[in-house]
């Protein structure tokens, strides 16, 4: 107790911590996972909010029957369609939000992913147009986890191309 587990500055400030607390989850076995920093974290994990993200795949969402025929020809529990699949709408809501939006919903999954959450609240009374229901939630949930980071890297990368673009230009 009492360690420093970490030190550097908080995202976007010029403050300088040294972090001694963490979040440490136990897996299956009871050997600890890689702690979570809590500074890291500006907003606390909420499945809630995956639902939001997910709309898109709601039959409450209006009509667009390319949309449609494009969710429904796709088979949600083989990883590379359901890739495909949020690659062509996924990504482009996701590309939409903030920072720090985007790192809350990677936060989120990433730290539910840690536990033994079965990922049930998010889907219970959600009707997608999925052609098939979700053998398993959790891997579904590691899928998207895996397309937001590499969504997330790709809008830092732009993003990162684009100072630097205009910065050469001044």
């Amino acid at each position: 107790m009492g360690k420093t587990i970490g030190e550097g500055y908080k995202n976007g400030t010029l403050e300088y911590n040294k972090q001694k607390k963490a979040i440490v989850i136990l897996d299956k076995n009871g050997n600890p996972l890689p702690p979570i920093r809590i500074f890291e974290m500006r907003h606390k994990p909420r499945l809630s909010i995956l639902r939001s993200l997910l709309f898109t795949y709601n039959i409450e969402n209006l009509d667009d029957h390319e949309r449609e025929n494009f969710i429904t020809s796709k088979n949600v529990n083989d990883e590379k369609e359901l890739s495909e699949l949020f690659d062509e709408l996924t990504k482009p809501e996701f590309a939409s939000y903030g920072y720090l939006e985007r790192k809350w919903h990677i936060d989120t999954i990433d730290y539910f992913l840690r536990t033994d959450e079965s990922f049930e609240s998010v889907f219970h009374n959600f009707d997608t147009y999925f052609d098939d229901e979700i053998i398993d939630k959790r891997n579904f949930m590691k899928v998207l986890l895996d397309c937001l980071m590499k969504y997330n890297e790709e809008i830092k990368e732009r993003e990162s191309k684009n100072f630097n673009h205009d910065s050469q230009e001044k």
